[in-house]
């Protein structure tokens, strides 16, 4: 029999930390981005820096669909878990009067 309190826990820290991750280096490349253009530069994925040349933006998702498409499914994964440790776990009965 699986145990709610430990699915519920397992589920939780499966769907947050792949979205925390992703938040983390989209914001660490939306920097690296934002560096560059303030110089008046573009910045170049393939490089890893900045050039003067004109580069079009790629999105993240565009440069990493693979590692986003699988971290969100980690994620989804996760959520259900959480649900089933839910339903297993049933209605709370709150605190009892002494």
């Amino acid at each position: 029999m699986l145990n709610p309190t430990g699915l519920l826990r397992f589920g939780t820290l499966i769907c947050v930390l792949p979205a925390v991750a992703l938040l983390i280096v989209y914001g660490l490349d939306l920097s690296r981005i934002t560096d560059c253009q303030q110089q008046g530069l573009s910045y170049s994925p393939a490089l890893g820096s900045c050039i003067a040349a004109a580069e079009p933006v790629m999105t993240y998702y565009a440069r990493h669909s693979l590692l986003i498409n699988i971290s969100l499914l980690i994620a989804t994964a996760g959520a259900l878990a959480m649900t089933l440790g839910m339903a297993l776990k049933g209605p709370s009965q709150g605190r009892q009067p002494h």
